[in-house]
C-alpha cells in the first residue's frame, strides 16, 4: 500500500509593509509581506505615489513571499505608465514575484536588477525625459 501524503498551504498572515528611501536622488519603495486582495489597494496607491513623482524609482519586492494576479497587474500598470511618461525605474524580485511575471509574460518592459544597489547604479545612468514632456497623470 502506497502512504500519500501533502502538505496544506501553511503560509501565515503576513500584512505588507512598504517603506519609502531615497539613495542619489532615486527613491525605492520597499514592500514585504504578501500582496493578495487585502493588501492590494494599498499597493496600488504606494506605487501610484511612486509614478506620481516621475523621477527614477526602484520598486523593491525582494522580501513579497506572495503576490496575487491583481499585484502582478499592478506591476504591470506601473511597467506601461511609466514607459508612457519616460520614467526610468527598475523591479528587484525574487521567485515569488519574478516567475509569475515571466510565466504571464507581464514582463516584456520591466528591467529586473538584483539589488537596489544595482538599481540605484543602473538608474543612475540612465537619461531621463524633461518633464515637460510627460504627459499629466489620469485620475
Amino acid at each position: 500500500m502506497n502512504e500519500f501524503s501533502r502538505t496544506t498551504d501553511e503560509r501565515t498572515d503576513s500584512p505588507p509593509t512598504f517603506t519609502t528611501t531615497c539613495a542619489e536622488n532615486i527613491q525605492s519603495l520597499v514592500v514585504s509581506g504578501e500582496i493578495d486582495v487585502r493588501s492590494r489597494a494599498d499597493f496600488a496607491a504606494c506605487v501610484d505615489d511612486l509614478i506620481g513623482e516621475r523621477h527614477p524609482f526602484v520598486l523593491d519586492c525582494s522580501d513579497v513571499q506572495f503576490i496575487s494576479v491583481g499585484g502582478l497587474s499592478i506591476i504591470e500598470t506601473l511597467s506601461a505608465k511609466a514607459r508612457r511618461l519616460g520614467v526610468p525605474w527598475t523591479l528587484v524580485a525574487a521567485h515569488p514575484v519574478r516567475r509569475p511575471l515571466s510565466l504571464l509574460k507581464m514582463d516584456a518592459d520591466i528591467v529586473f536588477t538584483d539589488s537596489t544597489a544595482e538599481a540605484v547604479t543602473y538608474l543612475s545612468s540612465t537619461p531621463v525625459l524633461d518633464e515637460t514632456l510627460a504627459e499629466p497623470m489620469s485620475a
